[in-house]
């Protein structure tokens, strides 16, 4: 008796770490039960009362308080059991794909909606980019069949370069000119250097706008506009010496008389334009002389030699670049379409799976906590029996006379008891469901190969869309 009353509790009250199904089967120990009904005090009493009569039929009060905390125990197990199939019947019946099914039917009609929205809107959507690019190239080829031209244009992709060295040439011919002015100015080397600024920008930037603007006159077709850059190059080769001259009387002035140093100076330069007193000046005058010529040949090359010409190819270069970037612009948001339909299907895929896997585990748990409630009814009984042997055995000890017959046989405490569990889903309905979630993870897989597939060819007819597009503009 003891070894199956300790085989009892150490499987219900030893057991730890419930799952979702262990939890609704409360344990119980058996001699917990004989001590809360206080089993041997009312057995032993009862016994030396001779109670329950020899001849009895029924149990006494103390056995129907035992039988009936057993069904109560049962009932309320039944019921949790009971709630909980029905959770998971109502889980099980709530996995319809059919709306998922229908979702990834619905994501490939948008797909084919979408690119072939896309390929009947490219012409509305590039026609202004062609229109400005065709009209440029009918510009281009006119100035340069009026021109004769008869090369491409040649001037530098970047700018950066000849402006790096316009910006080197004025900084050095400004601290040249500095420590000269520095001499005579109140603000020593820093006042010197803000007047060099001023000369030395006039300098570069003058011979720069003549080769920029004048120079290149010299390749036009009209003899007018060649005779003007002719003039234009005159004009640098006397104004920049005389202009060098004129700054070098002023430096040597300004540093023994800033005060009077404009006006002397040009009294000095109408008197003896080259009379340059110093060797310094007479270098700084060829400094100033060579950073001129080169900020002249700066404007010049930074431009192609003929005059416009370089300028009406680069807004036809940047009206053909803009249209790449339209015929681009449109299949990115082609590929943006199929990306994102790719990955709503991906994601309505592990939904499913993720279905599949619930199906499985509900079903499994359904199976599982009806064999749990058939094991724990088990138990029940057992331990309904061992207690009342218990109350048998020490009441049989306490009397003189026989106890009754009942004593010694098994009590089913179902027996009065109505335990209808909720059906669940069976096992063919199973199949029949992870069948059809199969079949959509089918479909969910085919219709991502066929969106791929189909982006392939919807690129293709965009460049065909295009490519009649572009004929027929030219």
């Amino acid at each position: 008796m003891k070894a199956l009353i300790k085989w009892l509790r150490k499987i219900f009250v030893h057991e730890t770490g419930y799952s979702v199904v262990d939890e609704i089967f409360a344990p119980i120990d058996p001699d917990a039960v004989c001590r809360s009904l206080d089993v041997d005090a009312h057995s032993r009493q009862a016994g030396k009362q001779e109670l329950p009569a020899t001849d009895a039929k029924s149990m006494d009060a103390t056995e129907t308080r035992i039988v009936h905390l057993f069904q109560e125990d049962v009932q309320t197990t039944a019921r949790g059991v009971s709630d909980k199939l029905q959770i998971y019947r109502r889980q099980l019946e709530r996995q319809d794909i059919e709306d998922d099914l229908q979702a990834i039917t619905g994501m490939r009609e948008k797909f084919d909606a979408g690119s072939l929205s896309m390929i009947e809107e490219s012409r509305d959507q590039l026609e202004p980019a062609i229109a400005l690019r065709t009209e440029l190239r009918s510009d281009l080829a006119a100035f340069k069949d009026h021109h004769e031209i008869n090369r491409a244009p040649d001037y530098p992709e970047s700018k950066f370069v000849y402006f790096a060295v316009l910006f080197a040439i004025f900084v050095t011919e400004s601290v040249l000119n500095a420590f000269f002015f520095a001499a005579g100015s109140d603000f020593g080397l820093l006042g010197g250097w803000i007047d060099a600024v001023r000369y030395a920008g006039i300098n570069i930037a003058i011979s720069f706008l003549i080769g920029l603007a004048v120079m290149r006159q010299l390749n036009h077709k009209r003899w007018s506009r060649r005779a003007a850059g002719a003039a234009g190059v005159v004009i640098l080769l006397v104004s920049v010496p005389v202009f060098n001259f004129f700054v070098g009387h002023y430096r040597e002035i300004f540093a023994v008389d800033p005060d009077n140093a404009q006006t002397t100076a040009v009294r000095a330069f109408l008197d003896n334009p080259v009379g340059l007193a110093t060797v310094e000046s007479w270098l700084l005058f060829a400094v100033g002389c060579v950073f001129a010529a080169i900020a002249a040949y700066e404007g010049y090359a930074i431009e192609d030699p003929y005059p416009g010409y370089g300028r009406l190819a680069r807004r036809v270069q940047r009206a053909e670049e803009d249209y790449l970037e339209e015929k681009q612009d449109i299949k990115k948001r082609l590929s943006y379409l199929r990306e994102v339909t790719i990955d709503a299907l991906d994601k309505l895929r592990d939904k499913i799976v993720r279905k599949q896997d619930e199906l499985l585990d509900l079903s499994g748990l359904a199976d599982t906590i009806r064999s749990k409630f058939d094991m724990h009814l088990a138990l029940l009984k057992k331990s309904c029996n061992v207690v009342l042997s218990r109350y048998w055995e020490i009441n049989t000890r306490a009397r003189s006379t026989e106890a009754p017959q009942y004593f010694g046989e098994e009590c089913d405490i179902t027996a009065t008891l109505k335990l209808d569990l909720p059906s669940t889903i069976s096992f063919e309905q199973v199949q029949d469901r992870r069948s059809t979630i199969s079949g959509v993870l089918k479909t969910a897989e085919t219709q991502r190969s066929a969106v791929e597939t189909a982006y392939v060819d919807y690129l293709r007819q965009l460049d065909d869309a295009i490519q009649q597009f572009e004929t027929g503009r030219r």
